[in-house]
């Protein structure tokens, strides 16, 4: 996303307070996740791009605020813990996760 583009409202996309509302929060905390799965709900699916759609990625992300966490990507989608089948399990640092994602 480029910062500061405008951003349209409708099925798909998200605007600056669903975005901002998401940052707000603590990057994988619980409150971070649950105003993820929020703006799920809000804008729908979205198509994750074809490069993604195959992606599965466990991630153990160690020293963040809340310890560490286990959490995986799944087409393009987070979520907690690790999911089955993944070719690849990544543990990185909180700020490097931060910055990736």
């Amino acid at each position: 996303m480029v910062k500061n583009a405008p951003l349209r409202h409708q099925k798909g996309e998200f605007n600056r307070q669903q975005e901002a509302n998401v940052v707000a929060e603590t990057f994988l905390s619980d409150a971070w996740f649950d105003a993820v799965e929020k703006l799920r709900a809000e804008i729908g699916d979205i198509e994750a791009p074809a490069a993604m759609k195959d992606l599965k990625l466990n991630l153990v992300v160690t020293g963040g605020p809340d310890g560490d966490k286990e959490i995986h990507l799944d087409a393009g989608n987070f979520a907690k813990g690790l999911v089955d089948g993944a070719p690849t399990k990544l543990t990185v640092p909180y700020d490097t996760a931060k910055g990736m994602f």
